[in-house]
């Protein structure tokens, strides 16, 4: 009997690291982790109701990235995760130039690991890449590729900056926003902005790009929590100055 259960115990112990190495591997998996930091972004406006796409990065928690054109003019905007819960944003920054935008979460916001950046669009012709967006509206669909062409400009889109070129398996209305992956590193090399219109042919701002975006912003951020300090403390001082003046008036009526 007592090997019985013994045997039992370690039956249930045997299983209890098989399902934990299942579940710790499948935390690890890059492609994972592009589904849950991957949002549908919903718009609601006068010009009716859109969708596009958004993702999450590492370093600016509780923001997500997306393009200008997905979310500029609208009054409503709210995201669904992965897992189904959605959640109110607010438009935090756009740029017209960049064609790129930060979205932000209200308090309510979900706890993200955020998207490794790659340190640049260094990727070769026929490289292999991956998107995680919402073509046509459908939720989280997974699109495999290859970078087509490099440096494209296309006038009228990211102000006739250059573009990286792929071809996705899936590409149509509502990928605009979506991460381009390196499907090598699993690091992002750029932002899907558009698409042709009877091919497979996406185009992508550059990472570059989205960093300089970033660095701006981080910069705006920087300066303003600066000049906020500068002027407590100049209040604090000027408050300083006029107690010790109204004292001195109050000894001086005094005696």
């Amino acid at each position: 009997m007592r090997k019985i259960i013994l045997g039992i115990l370690l039956m249930v112990a045997m299983f209890c690291c098989f399902v934990y190495s299942i579940e710790t591997h499948a935390a690890e998996n890059p492609i994972n982790e592009s589904f849950k930091n991957s949002f549908k972004v919903e718009m609601w406006g006068v010009k009716g109701k859109a969708s596009g796409s958004a993702f999450a990065i590492k370093g600016l928690d509780g923001y997500l990235i997306t393009n200008r054109h997905v979310v500029k003019g609208f009054d409503i905007i709210r995201v669904i995760a992965v897992d189904g819960k959605k959640y109110l944003m607010t438009v935090e920054l756009i740029s017209d130039v960049s064609d790129l935008a930060i979205l932000k979460f209200g308090a309510d916001k979900p706890k993200l690991s955020g998207l490794e950046i790659c340190n640049n669009s260094n990727v070769s012709l026929g490289h292999p890449v991956y998107t995680v967006g919402h073509p046509r509206g459908q939720l989280f669909i997974f699109n495999t590729g290859f970078v087509a062409s490099f440096k494209r400009t296309l006038n009228g889109i990211n102000g006739n900056k250059k573009l990286i070129t792929t071809n996705l398996s899936t590409i149509a209305g509502g990928m605009s926003g979506s991460s381009l992956i390196d499907a090598k590193k699993h690091c992002v090399v750029g932002v899907v902005v558009a698409k042709t219109k009877d091919t497979n042919l996406a185009y992508s701002i550059e990472v570059e790009q989205l960093q300089t975006f970033l660095n701006g912003y981080k910069y705006s951020i920087k300066n303003y929590i600066k000049g906020r300090i500068e002027m407590a403390l100049f209040m604090v001082e000027n408050y300083k100055k006029a107690d010790n003046y109204i004292k001195e008036k109050i000894k001086e009526y005094n005696s």
